[in-house]
């Protein structure tokens, strides 16, 4: 039976995980070492079975996560596309009666569109490239011509 990581062992694998060097987690996870001493301790600690196995289930996790994701962005895009009624829009007709219909072609492909972007993290990044704005109007073009079919 493996035996259970300490604190700083969970903090140090947990930072691996984050994508920091094994000095920089080995540091962050609270042990004093510095300079070489923590680089040799870091690989140390890299090298025990019992934090190989936690980074191993922590990757895992992480990718299970990516995974469900994907499947929610990819559903929520269905439903868009297809103008289920969980996406209706609420409508003011000139009687002033509020009616629901389906969104517009053109609401559906920006909707869609703004999902793909925050699935593929451009909302995070500060500085899009042009090449990520050909995509995504490439991919609103193909969206737009997928709606205009129905």
């Amino acid at each position: 039976m493996p035996r259970q990581l300490t604190e700083k062992q969970k903090r140090f694998a947990e930072g691996i995980v984050s994508g920091l060097t094994q000095e920089q987690a080995y540091i962050q996870a609270g042990y004093a070492s510095r300079g070489v001493t923590a680089r040799a301790e870091a690989t140390k600690s890299i090298q025990n079975p019992n934090v190989q196995a936690y980074i191993n289930e922590l990757r895992k996790d992480a990718v299970d996560e990516t995974i469900d994701g994907a499947r929610r962005a990819y559903r929520v895009l269905i439903d868009i596309m297809e103008g289920n009624k969980d996406t209706d829009s609420l409508l003011v007709q000139k009687t002033g009666e509020l009616v629901t219909a389906p969104p517009r072609a053109d609401a559906r492909v920006k909707a869609a569109v703004e999902v793909l972007k925050y699935h593929a993290g451009i909302y995070q990044a500060k500085d899009t490239t042009d090449e990520d704005d050909g995509q995504l109007d490439a991919i609103a073009d193909g969206l737009r011509a997928a709606v205009s079919d129905d």
